[in-house]
């Protein structure tokens, strides 16, 4: 039931809105009580902190699947944009209005700010263990280069928020191929 509740939310709220969409239209869908909602998820507010946790998880996957392949294969858009399709596949669509009210819940909340350090931690790692490898750059520090690489995912995002004349993937694509690219170790 708590998935059904969820799934059905964030269709509701990426076809109607989150202010339009009441949980009195959810739970009528769902021929639940609203009690059900409360019980699962608190608040609508709540349900966009899972939300949230669910596209961290699927950046956390995503990045440790590119990682795992030999780099030129990662290096390849297509396979890029496979890995991502499979790991977010269990998140559900989203637009920008909906993706604009999860950074509205999620970036002045504790489990927001920790969400995204955990994510940063998954990529600092990579970044690591691609330097130990020979794989990444080591002429500046796998954290600095985390944090580098957060920032320009989090400006991909800010893009597609502002811009809706390119699609997310596009942009992502793009931005993950720069990154590949200025990770690479250096000439000397």
């Amino acid at each position: 039931m708590r998935e059904r509740i969820f799934r059905t939310s964030c269709r509701y709220f990426a076809e109607r809105g989150f202010h339009e969409t009441k949980v009195e239209d959810i739970t009528a869908a769902l021929d639940v009580s609203s009690a059900t909602f409360f019980n699962y998820f608190g608040s609508k507010d709540g349900l966009l902190l899972e939300l949230a946790e669910a596209l961290s998880a699927g950046f956390e996957r995503w990045i440790a699947e590119l990682a795992a392949r030999p780099p030129e294969q990662a290096a390849l858009p297509d396979v890029q944009l496979e890995i991502a399709g499979a790991a977010f596949a269990d998140v559900p669509p989203m637009n920008r209005r909906l993706f604009v009210e999860v950074l509205r819940v999620v970036l002045p909340h504790p489990s927001g700010r920790k969400l995204a350090a955990g994510l940063r931690s998954a990529l600092e790692g990579v970044i690591r263990e691609g330097q130990t490898r020979g794989r990444v750059r080591t002429d500046l520090p796998s954290g600095e280069l985390a944090d580098i690489a957060s920032d320009m995912v989090a400006g991909t995002f800010t893009s597609w928020v502002n811009d809706p004349d390119r699609s997310f993937m596009d942009r992502l694509r793009r931005t993950v191929s720069f990154l590949e690219q200025s990770l690479r170790p250096q000439p000397s």
